[in-house]
């Protein structure tokens, strides 16, 4: 079985660019609005995490938890909801503190080394047997996710035992191939690091 797999995605001629695909829906797709459950879980700190739920019985679940400064509003997530509902599956999104629209009670914030939400969370999900089966991350939420799995090892924290994260390399691939800004970014930043220490 291959590790990675290369895509076989083929964009439109008129949306070649990464940079079009990324701002696209952002500025042209049309938002879904799906009829969610709110659900507050408290955390031990007196402090709060916002759930939206999508429910579908006896389905499994999957967690969905957003990226830097995003929420249920951001393009991705309601989209994301919908096609997992439409594939079977039931999802839940996790806002981190300060991103459900209602400020949080404590000055604290979400960082990308702040795993104990998640923690809490799945903790909650356990006690009222909704335990996910896997979970999607947009970049801050994806390593949010990653790193929980290395503090507490995948087969403990889904309920299927089983763990997939492709994000990384298929990225790590696409930076790795020399073309992009990013790659152009990274290089000038270098060149321009050296510059000064030498």
């Amino acid at each position: 079985m291959k590790r990675i797999q290369q895509s076989t995605f083929r964009p439109a001629w008129w949306l070649r660019s990464p940079h079009l695909q990324t701002l696209w829906p952002v500025f042209l797709r049309r938002r879904v609005q799906l009829p969610l459950q709110a659900e507050r879980v408290e955390l031990s700190d007196g402090d709060f995490i916002d759930l939206a739920w999508y429910p579908r019985p006896d389905t499994p679940l999957v967690l969905v938890i957003h990226g830097l400064e995003g929420s249920l509003q951001s393009h991705y997530a309601q989209t994301l909801m919908k096609a997992l509902h439409q594939a079977g599956f039931a999802s839940i999104f996790m806002h981190l503190r300060d991103c459900s629209g209602t400020h949080n009670r404590l000055p604290s914030s979400y960082h990308s080394g702040r795993t104990a939400d998640i923690a809490e969370v799945l903790v909650y999900l356990q006690q009222t047997q909704r335990m996910p089966n896997a979970a999607i991350g947009f970049s801050l939420g994806g390593n949010l996710i990653l790193k929980h799995l290395g503090e507490m090892g995948a087969n403990r924290w889904f309920a299927s035992g089983n763990c997939g994260f492709r994000a990384i390399p298929i990225a790590g691939m696409r930076l790795q191939a020399g073309t992009g800004f990013l790659c152009r970014l990274r290089t000038l930043s270098g060149q321009q690091t050296q510059g000064i220490l030498s």
